[in-house]
């Protein structure tokens, strides 16, 4: 509401009948404008103070002399990992600004950051969303240390771009279920511990209606994996085959026949730029990583540190400069990702499935 000129004439009197509060909704407006000024000041000096307290625990914990698993478990407990997450699981329950500044504190102080990968930003936020407390006591201290890497179970070579016609079939079977059928295009697969699947319950539904999502033990022998060579040699993506295997019913995340409601959540959290698992400049668990030999961190350069089967990014000004370096690229759009036919799945249910 427009303040009114003090300058103007004033206006006549009210007569005896009236009730003076002509100049109450000046006074309420100026009110709320004091309110949120005040909230204002009061939020950016409680992320002052949360980005000074992070920065105080990272000066006194953080050693290149570390071995990796040590680090990543002192800093996934510590909270300051994942500072997005609930402070129950492995976060400080930070909003998703705050978080990010802490983040930025981090790289800039060229302090190597958590692991990151399928397992952080889309089992965990998933596993948050939907899992049970037993279930997120099970799987998130693995996936917050590091110690397990996750694989994406969604796509199949008969389904192409409509992944609700997936045929990969889970039959119960008392407390179990049996799961047969194939996947394609699944990242490390070769070197998951767990995989986060999708599966046909019910076949007389609707094909969205008759999924269910699991979180699958992939170190067991109905689970084949066979890599996809490329011309270079390597391989990272695979086909995974399913006979007989078997996953108990308390590892279904959400109800059965909800897999697709799951499963959406999953791949809006693949293209969420605040995804709270992206913890930046960390490592990229492509496989197993050895965490526990001690190891020296690359200082000033700006290339991948591959050890086994684990990537990792250079930290303190190495961090920096690759940010700063893909940064304005990013903002061209030379670094632009082409959807993968799972994100055009995402996209269409939510046009389509409100």
């Amino acid at each position: 509401m427009a303040q009114p000129d003090r300058d103007h004439t004033p206006s006549p009197q009210p007569d005896a009948t009236s009730t003076p509060l002509a100049q109450a909704p000046v006074e309420q407006v100026n009110t709320a404008e004091q309110v949120n000024t005040a909230e204002q000041v009061n939020t950016a000096d409680t992320a002052a103070d949360t980005v000074a307290k992070a920065r105080r625990w990272l000066e006194e914990n953080w050693s290149a002399e570390l071995a990796l698993g040590e680090w990543w478990d002192r800093l996934a407990r510590s909270g300051w990992a994942f500072p997005a997450w609930p402070e129950a699981w492995f976060g400080r329950g930070l909003k998703s600004g705050v978080a990010r500044s802490v983040v930025a504190e981090r790289q800039r102080m060229g302090v190597f950051g958590p692991p990151s990968g399928i397992s952080t930003f889309l089992a965990a936020p998933t596993i948050l969303a939907y899992g049970t407390d037993e279930q997120k006591q099970r799987y998130l201290p693995g996936i917050a240390t590091g110690r397990d890497v996750w694989c994406q179970l969604f796509s199949e070579p008969e389904a192409g771009s409509d992944m609700a016609s997936l045929q990969t079939r889970a039959v119960a079977d008392g407390d179990e279920w049996i799961i047969n059928g194939q996947k394609v295009w699944s990242s490390g697969a070769q070197f998951a511990r767990y995989g986060i699947l999708i599966a046909r319950t019910d076949a007389d539904l609707p094909k969205h209606k008759g999924i269910t999502y699991f979180l699958i033990d992939m170190d067991q022998p109905g689970v084949e994996v066979r890599p996809l060579r490329e011309m270079t040699g390597e391989a990272a993506f695979n086909e995974v085959f399913f006979t007989d295997a078997r996953v108990q019913d308390d590892d279904r995340l959400g109800a059965r026949g909800e897999g697709w409601r799951v499963a959406m959540t999953t791949l809006s959290n693949e293209r969420d730029p605040s995804n709270p698992g992206l913890g930046g400049g960390g490592g990229s668990l492509l496989g197993k990583a050895d965490l526990s030999s001690p190891r020296r961190w690359p200082v000033p350069q700006v290339r991948p540190l591959r050890t086994g089967h684990l990537h990792c990014w250079g930290l303190r000004r190495g961090a920096a400069q690759h940010h700063r370096r893909t940064s304005p690229r990013l903002a061209q759009g030379a670094g632009r990702i082409q959807k993968s036919p799972v994100s055009r799945a995402a996209h269409r249910h939510r046009h389509r499935h409100p």
